[in-house]
């Protein structure tokens, strides 16, 4: 396990979602933290500093792209992993890669715990793989 303990902000309008996730985190050692629409994960970032951002895209009460872009005005340094069936739609990961988003940390609903992990050491929040 990595010895720093890094802040996870879990977004999905879906709260089974955002359990599962939520527990796969935190099995990385990582804090993590929830909100159910873009629009609370903007108010939920500014007030607690997320290192990273894993979010759905397509939601009720303000999408991801537009909360992502919200959060990266107010924590700069913050990373977004994307995590939608989505992103199977390769119109929607090249706008997102225009938009200046890495494609490297983008998830295809549905993945795996160790899926998860790679992206969000790709991202900079290092985690050791657990076992499935």
């Amino acid at each position: 396990m990595t010895s720093t303990r890094y802040k996870v902000l879990v977004v999905d309008d879906e709260e089974p979602m955002v359990e599962i996730v939520e527990a796969m985190v935190a099995r990385f050692g990582h804090e993590t933290i929830h909100a159910y629409s873009g629009n609370q994960a903007v108010a939920v970032a500014r007030e607690s500093h997320p290192d990273a951002v894993v979010t759905g895209i397509m939601m009720a009460g303000g999408d991801g792209i537009s909360a992502a872009k919200q959060i990266l005005e107010i924590l700069p340094a913050c990373k977004i992993v994307f995590a939608s069936a989505v992103l199977f739609d390769e119109e929607v990961r090249r706008f997102l890669i225009a938009e200046g988003f890495d494609e490297r940390i983008m998830l295809r609903k549905p993945f795996d715990v160790t899926q998860l992990a790679d992206a969000l050491t790709r991202a900079g929040i290092p985690s050791v793989s657990p076992k499935a």
